[in-house]
């Protein structure tokens, strides 16, 4: 029984000290992902602020930048 509830306490406390450090690695993840959400909300923006009486190559030449940058922003949440 004492070897047993030893063997427990290291198992529990090795789970415990897993859990924490992915906890800190998801909390930077999620943090990272709200970021680039907003990121790429603005990006929307500035796709919905092209218009069609704005002059052909300038439309063409913002949606490219838009286009350009939205890859190299990253992940966001999934259920956001």
């Amino acid at each position: 029984k004492k070897h047993s509830d030893a063997v427990w306490k290291r198992f529990h406390d090795a789970c415990d000290y897993f859990f924490e450090q992915k906890k800190k690695v998801t909390g930077n993840t999620r943090a990272a992902e709200q970021a680039n959400l907003k990121a790429k909300l603005e990006l929307i923006d500035r796709l919905k602020a092209i218009t069609p009486d704005m002059p052909r190559e300038e439309a063409i030449a913002r949606f490219k930048e838009v286009q350009a940058e939205w890859p190299a922003i990253g992940h966001v949440p999934f259920k956001d």
